[in-house]
């Protein structure tokens, strides 16, 4: 078989009957349905007749010997295209996360003077004692209690990271961290690293108001007096904050 000259074996062959082009050097097209090539061959023939007829099957036809390195350079040139193009989405990506992360510590660092206490998240992991005593859990993530350096228990709330929205953080932490009223639990630390962020409140020992009112097994029952003063707090709490 007629190969092209410096090749063992050619990347791409296709029969000829132009006898015409035999011996000459042309610029040859092939479309593909990643690119067109562009390529230079020249025409070998071998020993045997050559017909023009396209219907004439011989045991001597000619064979295009197109470089075997175009198929590489396209190979390589896809490659390339598909690295650049997963390169730009994680950086689009990184960088929207970065950004909302960096909202969050400029406008916190602004309020410095009125924001509760920054915890790390090893440390928010050791009063914990890594999430260990789980107090509830639900759509915005888990509650575990947890003990301070002075001994005071805390409520430490871990936010999802589907709910760690950067806007509804900064307005919990902006309202809440500045409120100091006897119905309204007192938010005492944050912790914001990357994605990862938690809200550290005051400890209530007697646990979920609705657990008071509606749980079966809770043997205290309450007088219609004592509901009307947890709902006038609740108002209370409720009318400060507005």
């Amino acid at each position: 078989m007629p190969v092209f000259r410096g090749i063992s074996a050619p990347f791409l062959t296709a029969p000829f009957f132009l006898k015409a082009l035999v011996g000459k050097c042309f610029f040859l097209t092939i479309f593909s349905v990643l690119n067109a090539l562009n390529n230079f061959v020249y025409l070998i023939g071998g020993q045997g007749y050559f017909w023009d007829e396209p219907n004439y099957i011989g045991s001597n036809p000619i064979f295009i010997g197109v470089i075997g390195v175009t198929g590489g350079l396209i190979l390589a040139r896809t490659l390339l295209g598909l690295s650049i193009m997963i390169a730009v989405i994680v950086y689009k990506f990184r960088r929207r996360h970065l950004s909302a992360d960096d909202t969050i510590e400029e406008f916190l660092q602004k309020q410095n003077n009125f924001m509760p206490i920054k915890y790390s998240y090893s440390k928010i992991k050791k009063m914990t004692r890594g999430f260990k005593d789980k107090l509830g859990e639900g759509g915005y993530g888990l509650v575990s209690k947890g003990k301070l350096r002075s001994g005071n228990l805390v409520a430490v709330k871990l936010l999802n990271k589907s709910k760690a929205n950067g806007q509804d953080f900064i307005n919990e932490v902006a309202t809440i961290g500045r409120v100091h009223h006897v119905h309204v639990v007192r938010l005492i630390g944050f912790c914001v690293e990357g994605s990862k962020r938690a809200l550290v409140y005051d400890f209530m020992p007697n646990g979920s108001l609705d657990k008071i009112i509606f749980s079966s097994e809770n043997n205290t029952s309450l007088t219609c007096q004592r509901m009307f003063e947890i709902a006038l707090g609740v108002a209370r709490g409720i009318e400060y904050l507005h």
